[in-house]
């Protein structure tokens, strides 16, 4: 686990924080919300939560993924578009989303691969609390063999997040080297 990422994570803390945190100071001030909600204390809320605290985290990587796919796009095929009588969303749809879709494709791919070996963000932000709502198989496989000491369970919950992940990692190889064909 990266400083980064535990800096990362104990700023979210701060910020969800039921009675001193910033996003329930101002939902209350807003009037948006009566009373403070427990956004990591709820087996309700912690885990969308961590859904939407992750998907921040990864709006970056997509951000400049995405604009480097849009800048790839040749503008000589945009205005041949134009010119064939293509209006805006038609040159979108038919020229710019085709060459944009393979690095979204990848980029969603890689992400799903990296949420599922990220540990740290239920790990901090959580434990795997309340009652296993947030418990992802890689915390698990954590919690298993650091903190019970179950050293063979957690690796055999190591071993299925490997195999699942085996099906990511698959298409992920097959998009790249389709991308390589066709380069």
């Amino acid at each position: 686990m990266g400083h980064a990422q535990r800096s990362g994570c104990l700023i979210w803390l701060w910020l969800l924080d039921p009675s001193h945190g910033l996003i329930n100071t101002v939902l209350l001030n807003l009037g948006l919300i009566d009373s403070p909600i427990t956004w990591l204390s709820s087996p309700e809320t912690a885990l969308p939560t961590l859904i939407m605290v992750d998907v921040w985290q990864g709006v970056p990587f997509f951000a400049v993924m995405i604009l480097a796919a849009l800048q790839g796009v040749s503008g000589e095929l945009k205005e041949s578009a134009r010119m064939d009588g293509c209006g805006p969303w038609g040159v979108f749809w038919n020229v710019v989303a085709p060459k944009i879709l393979p690095t979204i494709l990848i980029t969603t791919i890689l992400r799903i691969i990296w949420t599922a070996n990220y540990v740290d963000l239920a790990f901090i932000l959580t434990g795997g609390g309340p009652a296993e709502a947030t418990t992802t198989l890689p915390l698990q496989a954590y919690l298993t063999a650091y903190k019970s000491g179950d050293f063979g369970t957690g690796a055999a919950y190591a071993v299925i997040q490997a195999a699942v992940l085996m099906v990511f990692i698959v298409i992920y190889v097959r998009l790249t080297a389709k991308g390589d064909d066709q380069q």
